[in-house]
């Protein structure tokens, strides 16, 4: 009998239900649990892995980011495996979805960002569409965070990506930077991109 599937999958199928403070016990509740027994919590966590109608990974993310300093092996791991899954996945979206969950962490612990910076900096040079897409959106984020080392360097190679020559790419490179105001002074979308993103949403891969 999976332990961590018995004791807590009732309480996930009706998270969304409860009020904020029932919503934060459960979490509480989570990573005390884990934190009795890390490795038999991994163990049966990994049973049903990514199966998110049993227990959405991102409520795991979120419980045991209070404590991110204690799991970031863990954490660590998860990321590769996330874009490991991704890369050999026909959707892969629901796994890269996953990589802002990474942001609870990183708020709890700046220097968490560093690392994931250093894994998907690689990323943006990706064949895999989706996969360069997630990596841009997520790049731009951290790029707020003032401990990443090279952060000049990483905007500048987020910005050539407003010059791809995939329109998707240039999209995304577009509202991201925008949002958090990365742009380059006097920069102007393609028009053609603006009526591509307003006919069709924002891209995926």
């Amino acid at each position: 009998m999976n332990q961590l599937l018995e004791k807590f999958h009732s309480h996930f199928k009706n998270y969304y239900k409860l009020k904020e403070n029932a919503q934060q016990y459960i979490l509480d509740e989570l990573r005390s649990y884990a934190n009795e027994n890390p490795r038999q919590f991994i163990a049966d966590l990994k049973e049903f892995w990514f199966d998110w109608k049993v227990m959405p990974l991102d409520f795991v993310m979120q419980a045991l980011a209070k404590d991110g300093a204690h799991w970031e092996l863990f954490f660590i791991e998860l990321l590769e495996t996330l874009i490991a899954e991704a890369k050999k996945s026909r959707k892969p979206e629901p796994y890269l979805s996953l990589l802002g969950g990474f942001a609870y962490v990183e708020l709890e612990n700046k220097q968490f960002g560093q690392k994931v910076v250093d894994r998907l900096k690689p990323e943006l040079d990706s064949e895999n569409l989706a996969i360069k897409l997630a990596a841009i959106e997520n790049l731009t984020y951290y790029s707020r965070n003032p401990l990443i080392e090279g952060k000049d360097l990483l905007i500048e190679n987020l910005c050539e990506n407003l010059y791809h020559e995939n329109w998707k790419v240039r999209v995304s490179a577009f509202n991201y930077l925008g949002y958090e105001g990365l742009l380059p002074e006097g920069f102007k979308p393609k028009f053609t991109d603006l009526l591509k993103k307003w006919a069709l949403g924002m891209p995926k891969g």
